[in-house]
């Protein structure tokens, strides 16, 4: 109802907010909010993520055309970076995001991404000095939850630039 309405519509009991429903004809989007703007793409279901020539030039556009001076959240399924013991990161989608920054000029504050059963928190310093956090949230309930690596230490640099400073794979949890 309030992310894939037929039409925008100003849902009861949210009208202080001033907030109209979004109209969603793919399955991914973009949020815009006075606060933060959230561009969420589907990286479909095979291994390591897959996203067509159309979607990654939406991408690129989404980017560029997000509002500067506030937050800016990229959301995917396959993580680019990972320490778990089970799927490891993709370099696939890693690629497509370094792509489709560096193309729009527009760096986020946070990579969202699930995939991998356990929570992880990466840290990516750019060249420019600006860091970007790569979160891992997939702690979601499945039952088979994926064990970090044996050497997931704080610390750890899993690509140049990307430090995991957090991980959990010993409770459920959501995001």
């Amino acid at each position: 109802a309030v992310f894939c309405s037929p039409k925008p519509v100003l849902l009861s009991g949210t009208e202080e907010y001033d907030r109209v429903t979004q109209c969603q004809p793919n399955c991914y989007w973009t949020l815009l909010d006075p606060e933060l703007t959230i561009i969420s793409l589907a990286t479909n279901v095979p291994s390591g993520g897959e996203v067509e020539a159309d979607q990654a030039a939406w991408f690129e556009g989404e980017l560029a055309a997000a509002p500067a001076g506030i937050p800016l959240i990229v959301s995917l399924h396959h993580p680019a970076f990972s320490v778990d013991a089970h799927h490891g990161g993709s370099a696939k989608m890693g690629q497509l995001l370094d792509t489709a920054f560096a193309a729009a000029g527009r760096y986020p504050e946070l990579v969202a991404a699930g995939h991998v059963h356990d929570t992880q928190i990466l840290t990516r310093t750019w060249p420019s000095g600006k860091t970007t956090l790569y979160g891992v949230f997939g702690n979601g309930g499945y039952p088979n939850r994926h064990a970090l690596a044996a050497d997931a230490q704080p610390g750890l640099e899993v690509a140049p630039g990307v430090v995991f400073d957090y991980g959990d794979a010993s409770e459920w949890g959501f995001t």
